[in-house]
């Protein structure tokens, strides 16, 4: 028992590593091409936009910028925009159906990044797909509002503990800290025991 907590205790900064905070991003679809939405508050500046397949985690898509570029809050799949390079092009329309996941990095990576997994069927010209639902561009703005990306902190209790990845991480989190309590507590009670 003793190792078991001293190797989880051991990869405590491992997991807080892995708690990694991510920030909402909405996709809709424009002229049969889905289309990346962050948020008009957004203070980022843009590294990094990539598509990879789910099932695969292969990219179907990515650009980078040299310098991250502020201001840009729309990306097409597919299509480039000065200031990136493409890195992976995209080669074949989107499946239909398959499970898509889109990432946005930015300028002070490593750090919190705007995601959002989709399906070609998900998406459409008159509604938000984000936080894996159907909103208006007006929901999506309000949640934002909260969020880094609008400027607001980005490394609180609350946005590590309460985000999409942050609540597994959570999970994990209270679990260690409770099976190392219930360690010594346990070693404690027999040392008390023993000594009675």
């Amino acid at each position: 028992m003793r190792r078991l907590v001293l190797l989880l205790v051991g990869m405590l900064p491992v997991l807080l590593a892995s708690c990694t905070v991510t920030w909402s991003m909405a996709a809709t679809e424009s002229g049969g091409n889905a289309v990346l939405h962050l948020p008009t508050c957004t203070t980022r500046s843009v590294a990094d936009v990539r598509v990879v397949d789910e099932a695969t985690f292969e990219p179907v898509w990515e650009i980078a910028a040299a310098e991250p570029v502020k201001g840009i809050r729309d990306f097409v799949v597919g299509e480039s925009l000065p200031g990136f390079d493409v890195v992976v092009p995209l080669t074949a329309e989107l499946a239909e159906g398959t499970k898509y996941y889109a990432e946005i990095r930015f300028g002070d990576s490593p750090g919190p990044l705007a995601d959002v997994s989709f399906t070609t069927g998900d998406l459409s010209s008159d509604s938000w797909w984000f936080d894996g639902h159907v909103g208006t561009q007006e929901s999506f703005e309000s949640a934002a509002q909260d969020s880094g990306l609008c400027g607001n902190s980005d490394f609180s209790f609350k946005s590590i503990f309460w985000t999409k990845f942050g609540l597994g991480c959570a999970v994990v989190l209270l679990a260690l800290v409770g099976l190392v309590g219930w360690w010594f507590f346990r070693r404690r009670r027999a040392r008390v025991g023993g000594h009675a």
